[in-house]
């Protein structure tokens, strides 16, 4: 967590928008009565199901710059709830966001 709080001196890398793959979103949406959902690498929340709007937030309703499930965890109450592991699963966000720097 320090690490990632902690301000680098390089500018920021211009990234480009992430979006799923076709095959990935065909994927989805033949997977039933699962809260699915599709994350990017930064953990942008790509696209979702339905009943993962249900289940964890409607991330669709968020502007783009806010659908990330590392907002959610952090940020959203609810979260601590819904994690049986909330710490195991901070962790493994903060991983993610580690890979993908």
């Amino acid at each position: 967590m320090f690490a990632l709080a902690i301000p680098t001196r390089q500018r920021p890398r211009a990234t480009a928008t992430q979006r799923a793959r076709p095959g990935l979103l065909r994927s989805l949406e033949n997977v039933a009565d699962i809260p699915a959902l599709i994350l990017g690498h930064r953990p942008d929340v790509l696209a979702t199901k339905r009943l993962a709007g249900a289940f964890y937030l409607d991330f669709d309703a968020l502007p783009a710059g806010e659908r990330n499930m590392a907002r959610y965890v952090f940020l959203n109450d609810a979260a601590r709830d819904l994690y049986v592991d909330w710490p195991g699963t901070a962790r493994d966000i903060v991983g993610m966001q580690r890979r993908s720097d």
